[in-house]
C-alpha cells in the first residue's frame, strides 16, 4: 500500500488519480470510508478522529485480500471540531501495512484558491500553512518511527515521469 497525504485541496486526488492509472493500481480515499461506515459533518473539522481511523483500519482488515495494490489517500493530521491541529496517531499508520509513503504539499495561496472553488470555503493563510507544517512533521515521523520511505512532493514534483524513479520495489 502506498499512502498519499496531505491537507485538504493540496491536490492528492488529482495526484493520485494519475499515479493509479500509471501504476495500474486502486485509489480508496480514507474520508469516503469514513463516510461510508460513520456520521460526519460536511464540513473540514472532524469530531471522534481516533473512532475514524478504526473504521479505515477495520475496513482493510475485512477487505485487504480482495484488494490488490492500493494508494490510500489520507491525512497525517485533522482540525478538530474545535479548531485545533491533531495529528494522527502512528499507530494507525502501523495497522495499515504502508510500504511507501508520499506527501505532498503547496502553496497555501494555491490551496487556499482550491478550497474556495471546490468547498466554497475561505481558509485562513496562516491555518493553512500551519497545518500544512504539522503534517509535514507528522509525515517524516511516521516515516521514521516505522521506517516506511518518504518520498516528498511539492507542485514543482508533481510530474509522473519525474516521480515514478522513485517507486522502485513498491509492495502493496
Amino acid at each position: 500500500m502506498i499512502f498519499v497525504g496531505g491537507i485538504h485541496g493540496v491536490g492528492k486526488s488529482s495526484f493520485t488519480s494519475i499515479l493509479a492509472n500509471k501504476l495500474g493500481f486502486r485509489v480508496i480515499i480514507a474520508s469516503d470510508i469514513i463516510k461510508r461506515f460513520a456520521s460526519t459533518s460536511l464540513n473540514k473539522h472532524v469530531s471522534n478522529i481516533e473512532n475514524n481511523q478504526k473504521i479505515i483500519i477495520d475496513y482493510f482488515l475485512n477487505k485487504d485480500q480482495r484488494l490488490g495494490n492500493i494508494i490510500l489517500e489520507g491525512h497525517f493530521c485533522l482540525l478538530s471540531e474545535d479548531k485545533k491541529i491533531v495529528t494522527i496517531s502512528d499507530n494507525y499508520f502501523k495497522s495499515l501495512s504502508i510500504s511507501k509513503i508520499i506527501v505532498m504539499s503547496a502553496s497555501p495561496v494555491l490551496i487556499q484558491k482550491r478550497l474556495l472553488k471546490r468547498d466554497g470555503i475561505f481558509w485562513d493563510l496562516n491555518l493553512i500553512s500551519e497545518m500544512q507544517n504539522f503534517e509535514l512533521k507528522h509525515a517524516r515521523y511516521v516515516s521514521t518511527a516505522l521506517n516506511i520511505e518518504l518520498v516528498e512532493l511539492d507542485e514543482e514534483q508533481r510530474c509522473i515521469e519525474f516521480f515514478i524513479g522513485s517507486l522502485d520495489n513498491v509492495e502493496s
